[in-house]
């Protein structure tokens, strides 16, 4: 009997108590998450009190004329509009996508008229400034900075 309760005291006691000190220590240096702020933050931010809204009908994003070129932004850029503005096509969009381009191109003629929104400040555009070539794919060289 006493044999038995050394033995699940090793295996079952001593690593739960284990498990929960861990998730104290866890606990101790939870991460608060941010709101209203990007991520990967940036290398520099300015940040006001002003709200603006974002409409699908309206808002592009867009690189400054005088930047580089880099089709993976804006690719990206294609497949965030998609996820900010239409959630619900997604997945969608990640297997039929044809199907998935036809119900946004529905879903924005329903939300066409930026005018309901009344005296709601919009912001229309996100410029971006590509001041590199990107390389077509990611290497173990790239520089994020």
């Amino acid at each position: 009997m006493q044999l038995t309760f050394i033995i699940f005291a090793i295996y079952v006691y001593i690593p739960l108590a284990q498990n929960i000190q861990q998730q104290i220590e866890l606990d101790e240096i939870s991460i608060k998450p941010t709101v209203g702020e990007p991520w990967p933050k940036p290398q520099s931010i300015q940040t006001t009190s002003t709200r603006f809204a974002v409409h699908p009908a309206a808002f592009h994003f867009l690189t400054n004329e005088t930047s580089q070129q880099c089709d993976l932004l804006r690719n990206a850029f294609d497949r965030y509009y998609k996820i900010i503005f239409f959630p619900q096509t997604y997945m969608l969009h990640l297997t039929d996508p044809l199907l998935a381009d036809i119900k946004i191109h529905h879903l924005k003629e329903t939300l066409r008229n930026v005018s309901d929104l009344g005296d709601v400040t919009l912001l229309k555009r996100l410029i971006v400034n590509i001041e590199q070539p990107c390389e077509e794919w990611p290497s173990l060289e790239s520089n994020e900075s």
